[in-house]
């Protein structure tokens, strides 16, 4: 019985350095994730090029950022399921 534990503790003990650089690169995955969807709700919400536009057309910024946030709010939902649910 001890040489079956013994046996086992090993097998494991080997196996935890793989098992945790399986979970440090899951955690660097997710963390480029969320930075990733982070910077993209920045570029949904007000993109560079609808300010320029704003400015030729003389159309306050003001009168059109809600429909940014519009547009933004169901793809930000979307991201975040999509990160929850699906991890990598």
């Amino acid at each position: 019985m001890r040489d079956r534990l013994t046996r086992f503790s090993h097998a494991t003990g080997a196996q935890v350095p793989y098992v945790m650089a399986m979970a440090v690169i899951l955690l660097v995955v997710l963390i480029a994730a969320a930075l990733a969807l982070g910077d993209e709700m920045g570029n949904l919400i007000s993109p560079f090029w609808i300010v320029i536009a704003a400015g030729i057309a003389h159309v306050d910024f003001r009168t059109i950022i809600g429909y940014g946030l519009a547009f933004a709010a169901p793809w930000f939902e979307f991201g975040v399921s999509i990160l929850t649910l699906f991890p990598a």
